[in-house]
């Protein structure tokens, strides 16, 4: 944090002084622009999305009470997408939905400056007139020429009922030249929010960012949160996220020389990690990605991954492959790309590490000449082994890791300290179990007795079946482990009270290279790299073993005949010596694989590879021939035969290919045999209507070398396919697909079928059609098992997502529909309740039974900003439950205006009406073969299938709208939440009528009306004592006054009536609440607003629990009295001040203030 804000300061005063100094892949449909996002404990300044908005679609509902804000309470710039809330009108947690611009509205484009054109007086004839330059005075934001954009604000609270709390926002966005034409461009960003962007776009907006450019030719200075990628190189290939500066130069001679440097000096944002799994049938995810030392909670860093599925890289994007949520580190494949136990997945990514503070250094330098080319680069990675930055290491434990060397598979110490008692702590007792007559001891037991527990235990993740306790279910607010028995002297559980020690490291590569052109027809280059890796710097044992050298060489020709042959030859040969470390992997990610490497031992390895080809312009055919070999320290050797051919005559494309792997070791030998044979033809009288076959084999036979016994890890398999297709530059596209796969695998020494699977793809789109678009993709797949001893049972998958939108007569009316099934798993949630400065969070704690322990169920949304003491996080289970997923979107607007807007009678009276209906159902079940997976329309949360249900039900009818005499709409809305915990279910439902009118009586006098009839349940599994089924009515005729622009006054009266049901407490509650609001605001200077609200409650319940401040919204039985007052002052065009105190006396509790300034500038 010291870092960023050193940042921030350093660049602003850049910029005064020198003042003074992937694209988007397209959209398939023009309707998916519809986002929505979440945000908590943010500032009044927000910027919503790196893309503008559209008008009249942004709509902001308060997640604690479920209502829609009203627009008077925020200002929002649709072309900037910059949210702004006047003061204490922001509530703590939301929901945005909005549709977003495909591009940035507030982007300056334009061909002459309109500053140049000014007003004359309106007493001329020429009412404007043109002045080259005018001189304006500057203000205290003047960055001279500089196009410069952006909010700042500061601000702080206070209170009697919390300590003093400071919150800052800033987004600024430079561009343009300062002094000596150098060119300037900064996105500095500081929103205070410890979240990474969604990972459901290709492009990514960083909530907190700092860069500054600096560029003149030939030279380019980068400062703060930047991307450095390594040069083209063989042996060093890096993509890293870093913090710091970085220096790059281009420099060019007249005698045609041309030098490139670049230098870095950064601190490390995270650390590189590869995880390879394989996929699971019918399970599109999430999968949870885990970190070098097998952590499972980690945070992955936003745009660093890679993600491969067998070999091929996946885009990410809801319309793309995948998505990824970078703050849990969970992968989610779209329905697009169907998941398979087949399926290879390898991801490549870098994630938060906050173990030690980490340091980088990258030199690089290219130097070329005619045909020559020089580079070097050096890579230089250490952890700062004095400076821990979650942890201080006792000398102990530095000892202990210094005696381990190089072995860092056992950096790890017990868990398990020796304590007194600590009720706000998590302690055990120790005791002996027995189990099927056997005796373990040492076994620890959650204990709260003062006298027994007297152990303080830290547990780590080991791994399935390599630990002896578990997570398990506690009312507390607290995490509890559980020893469970060994089976067959096998553990069963995924824990041990171990405290895994992270070592510091230090890596260092240096690489040499040259290319040289021989001639027009012949090129050779050469690498050659040192590198030198100490696992623990802890220790001064293994430093030998740290350093590694590798070398590559490469010769390639190429020579034409007849003007329409092409040949190639190409030569390559690597070293690589056992010891070696690359900073990033730079082989192909299926290299293992590909060379049935089981061996996985650091060994000196030698590759050598010859490549021909020979290509036929003229009539489109290519053909070529690899051999490879590989060789592994004189204990394994593999050799490769490839060959390849294609053609694409006419309308007909052939290609095949046939690779043949044979390789031993000292102990086995294998032959891997994959051919390939892919045909299609179209037909160009028929708009390109084709079809085509394929075909695929994978034959892998391992075989002992003595005896020619078979081994298990063997396998075949068959795969066919058959395309019915229309290409997408016709009005209607599809690709309709049958694949056929068998797997064979190895029992009792033979091959023996394994499973058979179908598969039916279709897929297409209609991108042609007038004011409409429609895409579909839908898959299926039946997996039968041919062997009834292997764990894999049968399966039928369904994947598909359809979106249909449409904008007819107009805007008379608009449709969007989309629809997705998909199959994957569900997380089991535990949720824990963190204690943060009052203000800062969402919920309020309240000890209902006055035992002083923090349980579960005594959190409740706060209904008062300096209540909130508390957060909810998301305990990391690593426990997810197989099912099937279906969801729903719909929206539907009716406005007959648009077509109907200057016509009378009957149609006059049409115009009149607006129509919106919105649909969301998102909903999972325990996995089936039944048809209901396809059905989305179940809003029955007893519904036994159900795992998880979120379901939003909006209908609205306005008439009138925006009419300046009267106008009233009628609102249904049913909301219902379903969700799986450790503990059992939790279900909420609510469910709203709302009917509100205005009538303007005069230009002054206006009269609103609201009612609103509700129901409001909660039913949870675990804590069946804050059940609840409420049934409610609120009232509230409001008068308003105003006087000019100047003076707004109102007076409302509101009733409320709530009545719990009887079987719950039957519970009920009257409120009367009479306001009084007054706004004064003079000539846009100066904004005084005023609320005084008196609330008298007759409550009949049990005052004091967590049901009884749902009920009374945060109130209490008896008098409330509830004030506010803001002043607002605009010091200057950019600048604004504003003051806020609130205050309340709720019944006969005391009384509490609370007061805020901000000063918050807008350029």
């Amino acid at each position: 944090m010291l870092f960023r804000r050193t940042i921030l300061f350093c660049s602003l005063c850049i910029s005064v002084l020198y003042v003074g100094a992937q694209s988007m892949q397209p959209n398939y449909t023009a309707y998916s622009n519809l986002r929505s996002k979440v945000l908590s404990n943010v500032s009044d300044t927000i910027l919503v999305d790196s893309l503008s908005i559209f008008p009249n679609s942004f709509i902001i509902r308060n997640l604690k009470t479920d209502e829609i804000i009203p627009k008077e309470n925020y200002a929002l710039d649709f072309a900037s997408a910059t949210l702004i809330f006047k003061p204490g009108a922001r509530p703590d947690s939301m929901l945005l939905s909005y549709r977003s611009f495909p591009t940035y509205l507030a982007k300056s484009v334009q061909h002459k400056s309109p500053a140049l054109i000014r007003k004359g007086d309106s007493l001329f004839y020429a009412r404007f007139y043109y002045q080259p330059k005018v001189e304006q005075t500057a203000s205290f934001l003047d960055f001279g020429g500089l196009n410069y954009s952006g909010n700042f604000a500061r601000g702080l609270q206070f209170g009697s009922n919390q300590d003093l709390t400071l919150n800052s926002n800033l987004d600024l966005r430079l561009s343009g030249k300062i002094a000596n034409d150098i060119e300037i461009t900064a996105a500095l960003t500081d929103n205070n929010i410890p979240l990474q962007p969604d990972g459901t776009t290709q492009q990514l907006q960083d909530f907190d960012k700092v860069y500054i450019q600096l560029k003149k030719d030939p030279h380019l200075i980068i400062a703060g949160d930047y991307n450095l990628k390594s040069f083209d190189s063989y042996f060093m290939r890096f993509s890293k996220q870093l913090q710091g500066a970085s220096y790059v130069s281009n420099l060019k001679f007249k005698n045609g020389m041309r030098l490139q440097t670049s230098t870095s000096l950064a601190v490390s944002r995270g650390k590189f990690a590869r995880n390879i799994f394989q996929g699971t049938e019918g399970n599109q995810g999430p999968y949870r990605l885990v970190g070098n030392n097998n952590e499972t909670f980690i945070i992955v860093l936003a745009g660093s991954e890679k993600v491969f599925v067998d070999g091929v890289r996946l885009q990410r994007g809801e319309l793309q492959d995948y998505i990824m949520d970078y703050n849990t580190g969970e992968l989610v494949f779209m329905p697009r790309f169907l998941m398979t136990k087949d399926s290879r997945i390898v991801v490549e990514f870098e994630y938060s590490d906050r173990n030690y503070f980490r340091t980088t250094v990258h030199e690089g330098i290219k130097f070329q000449w005619k045909k020559l080319s020089v580079y070097t680069q050096v890579y230089a990675e250490q952890d700062a082994k004095s400076k821990p930055i979650t942890n201080t290491i006792s000398d102990s434990t530095k000892d202990y890791l210094a005696s381990i060397g190089n072995d860092i598979s056992n950096a790890f110490i017990s868990g398990i300290r020796e304590t007194s008692f600590d009720p706000s702590r998590v302690q055990y007792r120790i005791t002996d179990s027995i189990v099927n007559a056997v005796t373990y001891d040492s076994v620890f037991v959650y204990e709260t007795n003062p006298d027994s527990a007297r152990y303080l235990l830290n547990f780590s993740y080991v791994g399935p079946n390599k630990g002896n306790y578990i997570p398990t279910k506690n009312s507390n607010n607290v995490r509890v482990y559980q020893w469970v028995a060994p089976q067959s002297g096998i553990p069963q559980g995924t824990y041990e009270p171990l405290i895994l020690l992270v070592t510091p490291k230090s890596q260092l590569l240096f690489t040499f290279g040259t290319s040289y052109q021989i001639d027009a027809k012949t090129s050779v280059r050469a690498e050659m790299a040192f590198s030198n890796f100490d696992k623990n710097l802890f220790s001064p044992l293994g430093k030998k073993e740290n350093k590694g050298y590798a070398a590559n060489v490469q010769l390639n020709r190429t020579d034409s005949f007849r003007h329409n042959l092409v040949f190639t030859n190409a030569l390559n040969y690597e070293f690589k010596s056992a010891n070696f470390q690359q900073v990033e992997p730079y082989r192909n990610v299926e290299f293992s694989r590909d060379w049935n490497v089981v061996n996985q031992l650091n060994l000196t390895e030698h590759i050598a590879r010859y490549q021909m080809g020979l290509l036929d312009i003229k009539h489109h055919i290519s053909a070529g021939y690899k051999f490879s070999t590989f060789i592994r320290q004189q204990k394994y050797q593999g050799f490769e035969n490839w060959l390849t051919f294609g053609t694409n005559y006419k309308n007909i494309k052939i290609s095949a290919d046939a690779r043949v792997l044979s390789t031993q070791d000292s102990l086995y030998k294998s032959t891997f045999f994959r051919p390939s044979f892919s045909a299609s033809y179209s037909i160009a009288k028929a708009r390109g209507l084709g079809f085509g076959v394929g075909f695929f084999q994978e034959n892998n036979v391992f075989k002992e070398k003595t005896t020619e016994a078979l081994q298990s890890n063997s396998f075949r398999n068959n795969n066919v396919s058959f395309q019915f297709f229309m290409p997408d530059s016709s009005k209607w596209n599809f690709m309709l697909e049958y694949k056929f796969r068998k797997d064979v695998e190895v029992r009792n020494a033979a091959f023996k079928d394994s499973t058979i699977a179908h598969t039916v793809e279709f897929r297409g789109g209609a991108s042609q059609l007038k004011n409409q678009s429609f895409n579909w993709t839908f898959t299926y797949r039946n997996l039968s098992v041919e062997d009834t001893t292997i764990q894999q049972k049968p399966e039928q998958t369904f994947l598909g997502r359809t979106e249909y939108g449409a904008r007819i007569k107009k805007g008379f009316l608009r449709l969007n529909f989309i629809y997705e099934l998909g199959g994957g798993r569900e997380r089991v949630r535990q949720f824990t309740y963190v204690e943060v400065p009052s203000g800062q969070g969402y919920y309020k704690w309240i000890d209902q039974n006055q035992n002083g322990i923090r349980e579960l169920n005594e959190f409740v949304p706060s209904q008062f900003n300096d209540s909130a003491q508390f957060v909810r996080v998301l305990t990391d289970l690593n426990e997810y439950v197989r099912a099937n997923s279906t969801s729903y979107t719909q929206n539907i607007t009716i406005q007959p205006k648009t077509i109907w807007f200057n016509e009378k009678g009957f149609k006059n009276f049409m115009s009149k009406l607006t129509l919106q209906s919105y649909l969301q159902i998102r909903r999972k079940t325990y996995k089936s073969n039944t048809l209901k997976v396809f059905n989305p329309f179940v809003f029955k949360t007893t519904d036994s299938n159900t795992i998880t249900l979120n379901s939003n039900v909006r209908n609205t009818f306005i008439f009138n709208s925006g009419d300046p005499i009267y106008s009233f709409s009628f609102t249904n809305q049913l909301v219902n939440d379903k969700v799986l915990l450790i503990n059992g279910f939790d279900t909420r439902k609510r469910m709203d009528n709302i009917l509100e009118a205005y009538y303007n009586l005069s230009q002054k006098f206006t009269l609103n009306l609201k009612f609103i009839q509700s129901r409001l349940s909660l039913v949870s599994d675990y804590f069946h004592p804050n059940d609840y089924k409420i049934r409610s009515y609120y009232v509230e005729p409001k008068f308003t006054y105003n006087y000019k622009t100047m003076v707004r006054t109102s007076i409302n009266y509101g009733f409320t009536q709530k009545r719990n049901e009887a079987g719950l407490g039957g519970e009920k509650a009257l409120a009367n609440k009479l306001e009084f609001e007054l706004r004064y605001s003079k000539a846009t200077k100066n904004t005084l607003e005023t609320k005084f609200s008196f609330v008298l409650v007759n409550y009949n319940g049990e005052n004091g629990t967590t049901k009884a401040y749902t009920i009374l919204e945060g109130l209490q039985p008896g008098k409330n009295y509830i004030w506010s007052g803001t002043y607002t002052r605009n010091i200057s065009q950019n600048l604004e001040l504003s003051l806020t105190y609130e205050g309340r006396k709720t019944g006969t509790a005391r009384l509490i203030n609370t007061g805020r300034a901000q000063l918050r500038a807008v350029f």
